[in-house]
């Protein structure tokens, strides 16, 4: 993010730059306010830290150069099919499929704003070529429990999800989207309607071994 990019920016010959920073950089903001891309984001030195100040200079790398053509986007928590046993969601789909029993170690209250591959990929191109702007947040806007993830997931699997008691509720300030919604007349499906496709899927992977 930081001395590989940086090198690249200086040398290499391009049309257009896009930087794939991330919605965790405002991570230290208030639950209850609005995160828009000309938010002043506060910093926190931690060791959970460390990715989010590398995504805060990868940003500043591009920033710093008065370009019209190097723009940064902020993705939030991408959700698709064959979504990796790496990430929070898939994790959970993962351990539903192999043994119908998960155990969440983050309070049911919770939240977190997912948003489509498929909006990703379109957003992705449209800005490369034709943003107006050098920041935008790709989000879908919508800010999604644990507690209501869970419930539909139950649903659908017929498993059991369950929360450790008194577990760290981490808690994402609401994502502004009011800038790719004017821009490219944005609407965001939703990870809830989605998920049904993602659980049969993920499955027969796993059943496959493929």
């Amino acid at each position: 993010h930081v001395c590989k990019h940086s090198c690249l920016l200086s040398s290499a010959r391009f049309d257009s730059w896009l930087y794939l920073s991330s919605t965790r950089v405002y991570g230290n903001m208030p639950y209850n306010t609005l995160a828009n891309e000309d938010s002043v984001i506060p910093v926190r030195i931690s060791a959970d830290s460390v990715y989010d100040l590398s995504k805060l200079m990868g940003e500043a790398i591009c920033l710093a150069l008065q370009d019209k053509n190097i723009r940064v986007v902020r993705l939030s928590n991408v959700y698709g099919t064959g979504q990796s046993e790496r990430t929070f969601l898939g994790s959970i789909i993962y351990e539903l499929n192999k043994d119908k029993n998960v155990v969440i170690q983050e309070s049911a209250d919770s939240v977190k704003d997912y948003v489509s591959l498929t909006d990703v990929m379109k957003l992705v191109e449209l800005i490369a070529i034709s943003g107006k702007e050098r920041i935008y947040n790709i989000a879908s806007g919508t800010s999604i429990s644990h507690e209501k993830l869970a419930k539909k997931l139950m649903e659908i699997s017929g498993g059991s999800i369950t929360f450790i008691d008194n577990s760290k509720a981490r808690i994402f300030p609401m994502i502004d989207i009011s800038r790719i919604k004017k821009e490219f007349g944005f609407v965001a499906l939703n990870l809830l309607d989605d998920l049904p496709e993602m659980v049969d899927l993920t499955g027969h992977q796993n059943k496959t071994g493929k």
